[in-house]
């Protein structure tokens, strides 16, 4: 059975167009975004966090049938590192996003998993998925794309209504406190000063770095309770380079896993994960 009903290609084509040069798409980036992530020690511990995190705060979601099998939307999906561990694990799952090349390359990565009958990958803009499937499913994953959004607040709110009543959300965004230490850290003052932390767009700094309490106002301004808070990779990120190559993953990790849940330091992430839960 298919999570989304078919829609024509032109149809599909018209609605994107009209996010064009507000959301980010990564057509141009799709190599350096699979290689400067996923192929490095910052996506393992990215994964590693929400991994941990959905396995914790899922154990007491309600099953949806007897098997316990969840109908999952991972919006933005990019190249389905996430979502395709879920499918293995026999959850259907769409992911869409609106860059087309990041969904050939995740339609190739789910057939080579051998996993067509649990996974569908859509060109679609979150918000399109959201609206042709209204509370339709248990989980939303919501990684990394938040913070690439015109307008995050309203946007935010259109992805969740996707999510049925009781269901969950997995959210994760680009923390603007981590650009504030960062550049505090490197003595880059007069950039704390200007207080512009978006990028342009060409690169890998998200246009709209967001404020984890704003976030959280947010969520509960919906109808969202939040179940569990990490930061994602919360020093990883200013230690030397020797440091990073020298020490060995598994050693890094252990510490993230220890401070990504513990005040101050879940703040000070790259990235804020939060699993919340959508009010009956």
């Amino acid at each position: 059975m298919t999570l989304l009903d078919s829609t024509t290609k032109l149809n599909q084509n018209k609605g994107l167009n009209q996010n064009k040069g507000l959301d980010q798409n990564f057509d141009h980036m799709a190599d350096r975004f699979a290689d400067n992530i996923y192929g490095s020690k910052k996506g393992a511990i990215r994964l590693a966090i929400l991994d941990r995190d959905l396995t914790e705060g899922l154990e007491r979601a309600d099953s949806t049938n007897e098997q316990n099998k969840m109908h999952i939307l991972d919006a933005g999906g990019g190249l389905g590192h996430a979502s395709i561990a879920l499918a293995q694990k026999g959850h259907q799952v769409l992911l869409c996003d609106i860059s087309e090349e990041m969904v050939k390359r995740a339609s190739v990565r789910v057939e080579e998993a051998r996993l067509t009958q649990f996974m569908q990958c859509k060109h679609l803009t979150a918000q399109q998925a959201a609206e042709q499937n209204p509370q339709k499913f248990d989980l939303l994953l919501f990684h990394a794309v938040l913070e690439w959004m015109e307008s995050p607040k309203q946007s935010l709110e259109q992805v969740l209504n996707a999510v049925k009543p009781g269901g969950y959300c997995s959210l994760m965004f680009f923390n603007v406190h981590s650009i504030i230490h960062r550049n505090l850290i490197r003595g880059n003052l007069r950039k704390v000063k200007s207080e512009q932390f978006g990028g342009d767009g060409k690169g890998l700094t998200p246009i709209n770095p967001l404020e984890p309490q704003d976030v959280i106002e947010w969520l509960a301004e919906f109808g969202w309770e939040v179940v569990l808070e990490s930061g994602v990779r919360v020093f990883y990120d200013n230690m030397t380079k020797a440091s990073q190559q020298k020490i060995s993953l598994e050693d890094i990790l252990e510490m993230e896993m220890k401070y990504s849940r513990q005040l101050p330091y879940k703040y000070l992430g790259r990235y804020i994960h939060v699993l919340c839960k959508r009010r009956a």
